[in-house]
């Protein structure tokens, strides 16, 4: 009787613990899925806001190491991109400050007093809005001696407006209100160089010599002939 009621009990011992230990494994279980819940938490934190992320690493870094990682992870990737998108908006706007800073597209104020009647011409002629090609070219350049013959003709039966410019025999007042006056991104000193104003705008250019069909295709490019 003895070892049977020993038996028993040792049974319900053994029962009581069972059903402890699964209790304790439900609420590991239960504990577990909640720091999983909060760890995901703290990602998205860390990629929303960088400087939390890191700052939650250094917190748990001794006593909760796996949120750590996954917060001072998430915190450096975020980091990276917004130090990425942050210089890429410094560098655009930077970019759209110097177009302002030149003038852009648009053309300058400039002082043309002390420049020759036919510059003095142009430049109005830019600020009414009419559609202007200008060419500078150089005197001593066989390019642009082809050149001319072939947009004055053009721009003569189109009746459209043409200064052609050469550049070695203007002043240096001259030549500088004729460069300066409008951003010209892409005139690097070669000639003939090119360009059409319309509207008090920058519209295209063309550096080199050009043969008819080239030419009358610029200037139905830039709007200046009907197709």
């Amino acid at each position: 009787m003895a070892t049977a009621k020993n038996n028993k009990k040792g049974k319900k011992i053994n029962t009581t613990i069972k059903k402890v230990t699964n209790a304790e494994v439900k609420e590991i279980k239960k504990e577990t899925k909640k720091n999983y819940n909060l760890g995901w938490l703290w990602v998205i934190i860390g990629i929303v806001l960088p400087p939390v992320g890191i700052i939650l690493y250094f917190i748990w870094k001794n006593k909760r190491k796996e949120d750590a990682l996954k917060a001072g992870k998430a915190g450096l990737i975020a980091l990276c991109i917004w130090a990425f998108v942050g210089i890429s908006f410094i560098l655009s706007d930077g970019g759209s400050n110097n177009n302002q800073n030149t003038g852009g597209t648009e053309l300058k104020t400039v002082d043309v007093s002390l420049a020759s009647d036919t510059i003095k011409k142009w430049y109005n002629d830019l600020d009414s809005g009419a559609g202007v090609v200008t060419v500078i070219a150089s005197s001593t350049c066989p390019h642009c001696k082809n050149y001319k013959p072939i947009i004055t003709d053009i721009c003569e039966k189109e009746k459209i407006k043409l200064y052609f410019f050469e550049s070695d025999q203007l002043s240096q007042d001259d030549y500088t209100i004729l460069t300066n006056s409008i951003n010209l991104q892409n005139y690097e000193g070669y000639v003939p160089y090119t360009f059409i104003v319309k509207d008090r705008k920058f519209v295209l250019d063309h550096t080199g010599e050009q043969d008819e069909a080239g030419t009358r295709n610029m200037l139905t490019e830039a709007g200046l002939l009907a197709n």
